[in-house]
C-alpha cells in the first residue's frame, strides 16, 4: 500500500513477543504470549484492522463485480468486523465470495460458514421463493430474510418495517433509562475525572451533569421512571399504529387508567366510586401510604439501601410526594386531553368481530344518525336482519386477529348458496366506519412525506409535483410495492428528458 519501511518496523516492533496476564482475586496468573489479534484500547487498532481487511479486498479483485449505485460498482461495504458483500447476480456472488475466501485464507483469515448469511433480494414477487446455494468450502450458508447490520435490520423485501417495530420494541422497553442506569456509576467516574482535568475550566453544563449523577436522589428518580414508564407505551403506541384501531381505544385506555389509579389511590376510594373518572385522585385522602405506593421493587429497594447514605429522610418524603404527584397529573392529563368518555369511542366496538355476539344495533343506528352518508343507498330494515345473522355466524376460515379493515374485506366477500353477497350492507358501514381516524398519526406521516420528498437539494419543486410523487408513492404502498423497484417506460423516460 506504500507505507514507508521505518513506519512498519515500528509498528511490528509493537506487537512483537506480546505478554499479557489475568488478574483474578487480587492475583495475576503465569504470563503468557499474545499472537492473535489486535491490542485492546489502543488507538492504532481500528486502522491497523481496516488496512488488514482493505489488503485481503485489493487481493480478491472485486471491484466490478458489485451492484452499481450512481456509477460506481458496491462490493463491499464494512464497517470494522461488519463486512457485506453484494452482487447483482448469483453467478458474481459466488465469483466474490470465493475470491475473498481464498485471499482471507492466504492473509490468515477464515470465514466462518456458521456466522455468513445469505440474503436473496429478489428482482420480482415471482422469484422471491428461489433460495441461492451459496457454499463457503463445500459448506452451504443459511438463507434468510432479513439480517441485521450496524444495528439496523436489512429484509428481502426492502422494507423498514421490521426495523422500525424492533426499535419500538427497544423504546417500549426504555432502553435510554435502562442504558442509563447500567452506566451509572461508569458516569459518574467519567464525569469526576473530566471536572478534574478541566479544573477551574470546568463548564457549568459539566458541574450540573456531575452534581445530578452525584446526587443520591437522582439515582431514585431514575429507577421510579424505568418501572413507571411502561404503562403508557401500549397506549402510545396503540395511538401511533396506521392501522385502523379506534374500536380498542376506550379499553386500552380505560386500562391505562386503572393502572396509574391503583399505583397510588387507596382501593377502598375506588371501590366506592362508581365512576373512574369522578375519583379525587389529587385528594391525599385517596392516595395509598408511601409503603403501598408502586414504585418498583428495585426503587424501594434502593431507597432503603441509601437511607442514611447520602439520602435523608427529607429527600425521601420529597421523593413520594413527587411520586403522587406523578401519577396524579398523568391521570389529570389524560382525562383532559384524551376522548376516554366520548360516546363515539364506546359505540365504536361495534366495529370488534370478536365481540360481535356482545355488539348492539343500537351502536349501528347511532352511527348511522350521526353520519347519515353511511345508509345512503342502504335498506335499513335488510341492514338490521344482516346485523343479526352475522352476531350468530362462526365465521369459518376467518383469522379473528387479522387487522380490522383486511377483516372487514373479507367479511363483505362471503357469499350466501345464491351467490348473492351475505353482509354487502353491513360491510360497507364498517369499512365505511374505519375510514374515521384514531389520532392524528396519519396527519404527521404525511407531514414527514412532505419534508422528506421537497428538501433543501430539491427547494424549487412545484407543488404540483410533490402532489404527483406522494400521489404515485401512495399508490405503490397501497399496492405493497416498494417504491425503488418502479421501472418508468422507455416513453415516460424520453418524455422527462425532453
Amino acid at each position: 500500500m506504500g507505507f514507508p519501511q521505518h513506519l512498519i518496523s515500528m509498528i511490528a516492533s509493537l506487537y512483537h513477543n506480546q505478554k499479557a496476564t489475568i488478574r483474578w482475586n487480587n492475583a495475576n496468573c503465569e504470563p503468557f504470549n499474545i499472537e492473535k489479534g489486535v491490542r485492546q484500547g489502543c488507538i492504532l487498532s481500528p486502522h491497523l484492522f481496516n488496512l488488514y481487511t482493505e489488503q485481503i479486498m485489493r487481493q480478491a479483485d472485486i471491484d466490478d463485480m458489485g451492484i452499481n449505485i450512481g456509477g460506481r460498482d458496491i462490493t463491499n461495504p464494512r464497517y470494522a468486523d461488519n463486512t457485506a458483500l453484494l452482487s447483482d447476480n448469483l453467478t458474481s456472488m459466488k465469483r466474490i465470495l470465493h475470491r475473498v475466501n481464498n485471499a482471507g485464507q492466504q492473509a490468515g483469515l477464515i470465514l466462518n460458514a456458521k456466522k455468513t448469511k445469505v440474503m436473496h433480494i429478489p428482482a420480482s414477487k415471482e422469484s422471491s421463493n428461489v433460495e441461492p446455494d451459496i457454499k463457503i468450502d463445500r459448506t452451504s450458508l443459511e438463507n434468510v430474510d432479513d439480517f441485521k447490520y450496524l444495528g439496523s435490520i436489512k429484509t428481502s423485501d426492502g422494507t423498514c418495517t421490521k426495523d422500525i417495530n424492533t426499535r419500538m420494541a427497544m423504546a417500549k422497553q426504555g432502553m435510554c433509562i435502562n442504558r442509563m442506569l447500567e452506566l451509572w456509576d461508569a458516569l459518574v467516574e467519567f464525569f469526576t475525572a473530566e471536572k478534574l482535568e478541566a479544573g477551574e475550566k470546568a463548564t457549568d453544563r459539566l458541574k450540573r451533569i456531575l452534581a445530578y449523577f452525584e446526587d443520591k436522589s437522582s439515582k431514585a428518580y431514575a429507577l421510579f421512571l424505568q418501572y413507571s414508564l411502561p404503562l403508557f407505551t401500549e397506549a402510545n403506541l396503540l395511538l401511533q399504529k396506521e392501522e385502523p384501531v379506534m374500536h380498542l381505544l376506550q379499553e386500552r385506555l380505560h386500562d391505562v387508567a386503572t393502572d396509574l389509579l391503583v399505583a397510588f389511590v387507596k382501593p377502598t376510594s375506588i371501590v366506592s366510586s362508581k365512576d373512574l373518572y369522578a375519583i379525587e385522585h389529587d385528594k391525599r385522602k385517596n392516595q395509598k401510604d408511601r409503603e403501598e405506593l408502586s414504585i418498583g421493587e428495585k426503587t424501594r429497594a434502593y431507597l432503603e439501601s441509601s437511607k442514611g447514605h447520602g439520602l435523608s429522610n427529607t429527600a425521601i418524603t420529597n421523593f413520594y410526594e413527587d411520586v403522587r404527584a406523578f401519577y396524579s397529573k398523568s391521570l389529570t392529563y389524560m382525562f383532559s386531553k384524551l376522548p376516554m368518555q366520548k360516546e363515539e369511542l364506546r359505540k365504536a366496538n361495534v366495529l370488534n368481530v370478536a365481540q360481535r355476539a356482545r355488539s348492539k344495533y343500537e351502536d349501528i343506528r347511532f352511527w348511522l344518525n350521526r353520519f347519515p352518508c353511511l345508509s345512503r343507498n342502504i335498506d335499513i330494515d335488510k341492514l338490521q336482519t344482516e346485523f343479526a345473522k352475522f352476531q350468530v355466524d362462526a365465521l369459518t376460515g376467518l383469522d379473528l386477529e387479522e387487522r380490522v379493515d383486511k377483516l372487514w374485506g373479507k367479511i363483505a366477500m362471503i357469499r350466501c348458496a345464491d351467490s348473492d353477497p351475505k353482509y354487502a350492507r353491513l360491510s360497507s358501514v364498517m369499512l365505511g366506519l374505519l375510514a374515521i381516524p384514531h389520532s392524528n398519526a396519519d396527519a404527521e406521516r404525511v407531514f414527514s412525506l412532505v419534508r422528506k420528498n421537497k428538501t433543501e437539494a430539491r427547494a424549487s419543486m412545484s407543488r404540483q409535483l410533490l402532489s404527483d410523487i406522494i400521489i404515485l408513492k401512495a399508490s405503490m404502498l397501497a399496492n405493497e410495492m416498494v417504491c425503488h423497484t418502479f421501472e418508468l417506460s422507455k416513453d415516460v423516460l424520453l418524455k422527462l428528458k425532453q
